[in-house]
């Protein structure tokens, strides 16, 4: 178990997707594309991580057309 209750994950320089926990067992999913400032959030919450970082990973390829791949994207981590 830990403490974090934000993570992000780097897709490449400009992108970022996040899962924000809200409350015990209810995340949040964001976006993030740094040059353009856009941040998007999905308008539903879901009460398992492993599924938050999911729908993060799948929302920020579709919103910004992103393919990801070994060497520009990153692992999931506490975010502070």
């Amino acid at each position: 178990m830990t403490d974090c209750q934000t993570w992000r994950r780097n897709h490449g320089d400009e992108l970022s997707a996040y899962v924000l926990e809200k409350e015990p067992k209810a995340y949040i999913v964001a976006v993030y594309h740094a040059s353009a400032g856009m941040v998007r959030q999905l308008p539903r919450l879901f009460t398992e991580l492993e599924a938050a970082k999911a729908a993060a990973d799948a929302f920020l390829r579709r919103e910004f057309s992103h393919r990801c791949s070994m060497e520009f994207c990153g692992d999931w981590m506490c975010w502070t």
